[in-house]
């Protein structure tokens, strides 16, 4: 369901004590002591420093980041009988990035330790913001997330659930508008309570799909040997057999398996081991258990030919990735939401026996006829 959003506070709500409890007092620039302090950071053109002002007031002490020559913006404020320090972050896209402004905000809230971390969201493309989000969830748990030009996406007609954000982030979401004060007394309230609280939410650690585990994986078993032979290609000769009935090869087989944290790289993860297992080489290969890619027609051609591909192998292939498993991250959803080993385990055994069968049946056919 749909939140609904409180209208701007007018002349009446201002003088109310509900809206003024010693709760809001702009320090400007006296900072000499505080008791929190609070980073806001975003991405550039949210109004991230719309918040800012309507926080401390348009005072601001401005200056550089030690060592940098990126602009750093401080201010404070008084809420509920404590002081706060707000630190205005560089607006950035990512933290994952190398420039200094990404460099400037990451720093700031790994080592900073801020007590408090509001993300500042544009409500018109909130997709847009969600890269720097979730990263910042990553490190820390004390987020509030102000969801910020509500005015503007309801003026577009954008309904945002912010009930059920809150509840998939783990931390609160405020829908606000900054120019107009309004949702800024549920952003101060926010504010305060996760700088107060004794058990904060935890950090979300990085998603299971993240493709680094395959490719750490799959360096791995192409590197350690076993007797000479290294463990990728005893994996193949083993998988040959069971994989042969179903039109496939031992190497689709095991790049599955070893993709299973994420999907995307099952593709590379076959063209790397069939180089791998038929030394072939190819300029896009790096090395052993490096995944790659070509656009070379030709290459590619050659190199599945020699891999022991047919048009057969091509079509079950493409119905056995229409069919098969979902990768670890769905797995995890399934498990998380319905709370059962049981449908969580079901879910990946359901689709992969429909691609078994239905491969292993169109190989026959194929076999027996074409």
């Amino acid at each position: 369901m749909t939140e609904e959003i409180t209208k701007a506070p007018g002349h009446d709500c201002e003088r109310c004590p509900v809206w003024r409890p010693g709760a809001l007092k702009k320090l400007g620039l006296n900072m000499d002591a505080w008791d929190f302090v609070i980073a806001l950071a975003g991405n550039p053109n949210t109004g991230k420093s719309t918040v800012f002002n309507a926080l401390t007031g348009l005072h601001q002490h401005t200056g550089n980041w030690p060592g940098k020559t990126i602009s750093r913006a401080e201010g404070g404020f008084s809420y509920s009988e404590k002081r706060y320090k707000i630190v205005d972050l560089p607006g950035t896209y990512s933290l994952r990035s190398t420039s200094t402004d990404e460099q400037v905000a990451r720093e700031f809230i790994l080592f900073g330790q801020p007590d408090v971390t509001v993300i500042v969201c544009d409500a018109t493309s909130l997709e847009r913001n969600f890269n720097l989000l979730l990263q910042v969830r990553q490190i820390t748990g004390r987020v509030v997330v102000a969801l910020n030009l509500i005015d503007e996406a309801r003026s577009q007609a954008i309904k945002i659930d912010t009930r059920n954000l809150a509840r998939e982030l783990g931390v609160p979401v405020v829908p606000m508008s900054a120019r107009s004060k309004e949702g800024l007394p549920d952003l101060l309230k926010e504010i305060h309570l996760m700088a107060t609280q004794a058990h904060p939410p935890k950090p979300r650690p990085a998603s299971i799909s993240d493709p680094s585990l395959a490719r750490a994986l799959i360096w791995t078993i192409c590197n350690v040997d076993v007797q000479g032979v290294s463990v990728a290609a005893w994996s193949i000769r083993a998988l040959d057999p069971i994989a042969w009935p179903l039109g496939l090869t031992g190497i689709i087989l095991l790049a599955y398996v070893v993709a299973i944290p994420a999907n995307e790289i099952v593709i590379p993860t076959i063209l790397m081991l069939t180089v791998m297992s038929t030394g072939i080489q190819v300029d896009a290969a790096s090395g052993a258990g490096v995944m790659f890619e070509t656009s070379d027609n030709g290459v590619l051609f050659a190199l599945l030919s020699a891999g022991g591909w047919t048009t057969l192998t091509a079509v079950c292939l493409m119905l056995f990735s229409l069919c098969h498993n979902p990768c670890s991250t769905t797995l995890y959803t399934i498990y998380r939401e319905t709370g059962s080993m049981k449908w969580t385990v079901w879910s990946a055994v359901i689709p992969t026996v429909m691609g078994i069968v239905l491969c292993a049946i169109v190989a026959t056919i194929w076999r027996l006829f074409v």
